[in-house]
């Protein structure tokens, strides 16, 4: 569609709303991916949302699709809500993913300057029912968003950056991405966490993706930028 063919980072439109990316060629692949209708027909799945910027360029590239931006944070969602109110395809959701569905809270001492949902590794948070809880948010397992909350769409593309916890995003998604064969961007530290790194990669190459890598440098320390990987990965039956 032409309302895909438009760049996720370049545009006067999208930095005048959405700001500076700080994920030029990531944005830029998927730009791509998305004007060669490379990814298939469907929502646009962002986790870990944060401030929403990338969910907003996903919305002015794909104008006909639903975009789903899912925060534990609850002042990101309404931030994201106020700030990108002009984009009725952008959908911001209070949660988390996981393969359980449970109830997690966020930190007590959380700001939005300090703590962003980047920084969240849902394996780590504290369960319910533990002393000084914050802000209560569910976490969702994909399988059952896509089957019962969103039960007419498909999924098309997800972006995760939930800084760990992939791999139980992934297990919770296992129907959907079989159905579906979106294309996911996820990082991987591939020499730092081996020891992730590797099932994560197993998993996704179960589910017939292939990987398509790049370093991601915009504001990163070059050591760190030498460690993390982001990945992009398609069905290898689709042709890119």
């Amino acid at each position: 569609a032409q309302t895909d063919c438009l760049s996720l980072s370049m545009t006067q439109a999208s930095r005048a709303l959405c700001g500076n990316p700080s994920e030029v060629l990531l944005n830029a692949l998927l730009a791509g991916l998305l004007a060669e209708s490379r990814v298939p027909a469907g929502s646009i799945l962002d986790a870990g949302a944060n401030d929403g910027e990338e969910s907003c360029r996903f919305s002015l590239a794909a104008r006909g699709r639903t975009v789903h931006a899912i925060d534990p944070l609850q002042q990101n969602v309404d931030a994201m809500r106020t700030r990108f109110a002009s984009l009725p395809n952008l959908q911001p959701m209070l949660g988390g993913l996981g393969n359980r569905a449970r109830t997690l809270h966020a930190p007590v001492k959380s700001t939005k300057a300090s703590v962003g949902s980047q920084l969240f590794n849902l394996q780590s948070m504290r369960d319910s029912g533990e002393a000084e809880l914050g802000q209560p948010f569910q976490v969702h397992r994909v399988d059952e968003l896509f089957g019962s909350r969103w039960p007419t769409e498909r999924l098309a593309l997800a972006h995760i950056d939930v800084e760990g916890a992939e791999l139980d995003v992934l297990h919770g998604a296992n129907a959907t991405i079989a159905a579906s064969r979106p294309v996911l961007s996820l990082e991987v530290y591939p020499q730092t966490k081996e020891s992730a790194a590797r099932p994560l990669l197993h998993a996704l190459s179960e589910l017939g993706h292939d990987a398509h890598e790049h370093v991601r440098v915009a504001q990163l320390q070059a050591r760190r930028a030498a460690r993390l990987r982001k990945h992009v990965h398609v069905h290898r039956d689709v042709p890119v």
